[in-house]
């Protein structure tokens, strides 16, 4: 199936892109929060994708992979910061409003990655957006797959980019905490 296929290569680039170097003694100060509703997020992808020409399942899946679709607020240990964890240098470049606004940290990875090469080399940005290649392969299992993105179970959108199979992005799944556990990604 080719769903599992990229799920647990993306899994696998992820967990790896930690595994480097001692682990940390202490949890990271990170808090989780609420989810925006899914309609709000699905308009500021779409609202980049507009002014970038970037497909907005990017947006999503750099969302996803880097807080969760910006339910984990905090500090990275590189000092990245925000929805889309820029690094304050960086955010000083392409972003314009509050580093930890979901709508302007979107907006700002549609700069940052359009001035790297998107949409025509998406590679290429997205190894400037994080220098890993097990990141970009992690970014495009998410984002250059059809994605759902789905409201308690409603399919609001569904785009194909490639023919890879499906990655479901939702706003359930939090417990009564707000904390979403890994159902938030997973076949359509």
């Amino acid at each position: 199936m080719p769903i599992v296929t990229a799920n647990e290569g993306a899994g696998r680039d992820l967990e790896a892109l930690g595994g480097e170097g001692p682990r940390p003694r202490h949890h990271p100060d990170w808090h989780i929060v609420s989810p925006l509703p899914v309609e709000v997020l699905r308009s500021y992808y779409a609202e980049a994708e507009a002014a970038t020409g970037i497909p907005w399942a990017y947006f999503a899946s750099i969302h996803l992979v880097e807080t969760r679709l910006g339910r984990i607020r905090g500090t990275s240990t590189a000092g990245a910061q925000g929805p889309m964890q820029f690094i304050p240098e960086t955010w000083a470049r392409y972003g314009q409003g509050d580093i930890n606004d979901n709508h302007d940290a979107i907006l700002a990875a549609g700069r940052l990655l359009q001035a790297n090469g998107a949409p025509g080399d998406i590679s290429r940005a997205l190894f400037r957006y994080n220098n890993s290649e097990r990141y970009v392969d992690a970014v495009q299992a998410c984002g250059g797959v059809d994605v759902l993105l789905t409201s308690g179970g409603e399919v609001v959108e569904h785009r194909h980019l490639v023919s890879r199979g499906d990655i479901c992005v939702d706003d359930v799944g939090a417990d009564e905490t707000g904390a979403a556990g890994d159902e938030n990604l997973h076949p359509g």
